[in-house]
């Protein structure tokens, strides 16, 4: 179900995702670009559907008091692949986000861009790519994260083989702190992007059209994403 740029308040939003959880095999819905600020509502939506494989909510508001909740529902889900938290506005409470990483076993997918994640919750991340075995794709472009997280999170590539692509454009790096992270991430360095120069666009475009777009040609997908 896509709801894109729709014009939905939470009124409306509250009946969607509260008449959703009765339909069959629902597994798909996008509310991005909407005016939705329904942290406890989506929290339940996401538990009492436990056959939702990607949710979008690029665009809405997430308070951080309601990151707790919804990290609690994402923690234990047993199929969705993806979440799309982009421009949600999240900032401290994105640490329980990556929190639940660690539990959680079916998503590949964590979109946090364009949010306002700082480098005390940006150091909690690695702790979670440390324990995580099913992510492929972790989008952090545009927050500030700074150099000492993302130098963390590049080790972390050495020993965390699932990882296709962390994206960590846009996060406060100097050359010099660019140049480290690739040194840190070593033989893994084709797999962490830090500016717009060494980014493997068909490996991005690849995992995007996977998750991002609910692309379901995986035949297509795995062809591309096999060759890089």
């Amino acid at each position: 179900l896509t709801l894109r740029e729709c014009k939905i308040n939470d009124k409306v939003g509250q009946i969607i995702l509260e008449s959703s959880c009765f339909w069959p095999n629902f597994s798909i819905l996008d509310l991005s670009l909407n005016d939705l600020t329904l942290g406890t509502h989506i929290a339940k939506f996401i538990q009492e559907v436990p056959t939702l494989t990607h949710l979008s909510l690029y665009g809405n508001s997430i308070k951080d008091a309601e990151c707790a909740i919804i990290a609690k529902a994402i923690s234990t889900h047993k199929s969705l692949l993806c979440l799309n938290l982009s421009s949600t506005k999240i900032s401290e409470g994105a640490k329980l986000i990556f929190e639940a990483l660690k539990t959680n076993s079916s998503l590949q997918c964590l979109i946090m861009s364009g949010n306002k994640i700082s480098p005390a919750v940006g150091a909690k991340i690695p702790e979670a790519l440390k324990i995580n075995t099913k992510l492929e794709y972790l989008d952090l472009y545009m927050n500030d994260i700074g150099p000492a997280p993302v130098k963390e999170i590049a080790k972390t590539l050495k020993y965390n083989k699932v990882i296709r692509l962390i994206d960590c454009r846009s996060n406060q790096l100097s050359d010099v702190d660019k140049g480290m992270a690739y040194l840190l991430a070593e033989e893994s360095k084709s797999r962490i992007c830090v500016d717009n120069y060494n980014i493997k666009e068909p490996v991005l475009l690849a995992l995007q059209a996977r998750y991002v777009f609910a692309f379901e040609d995986m035949q297509f997908y795995d062809l591309l994403i096999s060759t890089f």
